[in-house]
């Protein structure tokens, strides 16, 4: 049975300016569980497809979101909500045609606990 999560209007806010017809955008990790129950979650993981960490680092230096890059071969970008709440972003280069195939396997690097939501 599928359920609706309620985004919380700040993280919704954040992606806005980001959002574009190529790029999909998916919240991952324990986050997923914890709206599920109507729990806060302490941070946020999320999966873009169709942007690489480069650019998306370009662009939010041009709206003036404080990010770091970290990581060699996975590289993550990290940044903060204005509740200071931390969002994680994986970036995945590659065409959005192919998501249930990146999904996958995004999904067999996780844990198969909460991190393995999306």
């Amino acid at each position: 049975e599928e359920q609706a999560i309620h985004l919380p209007e700040e993280l919704i806010e954040f992606f806005k300016p980001l959002l574009n017809s190529w790029y999909r955008i998916y919240l991952t990790g324990a986050s997923v569980y914890e709206l599920s129950i109507d729990k806060v979650p302490n941070d946020y993981d999320v999966i873009i497809i169709g942007i690489d960490d480069k650019e998306l680092k370009t662009k939010l230096d041009a709206l003036q979101v404080a990010s770091t890059v970290q990581g060699n071969f996975h590289r993550i970008i990290r940044c903060r909500l204005e509740n200071q709440k931390e969002i994680e972003i994986t970036c995945i280069n590659k065409s959005a045609i192919h998501v249930t195939k990146i999904l996958y396997e995004d999904y067999k690097t996780r844990d198969l606990k909460n991190s393995a939501l999306y």
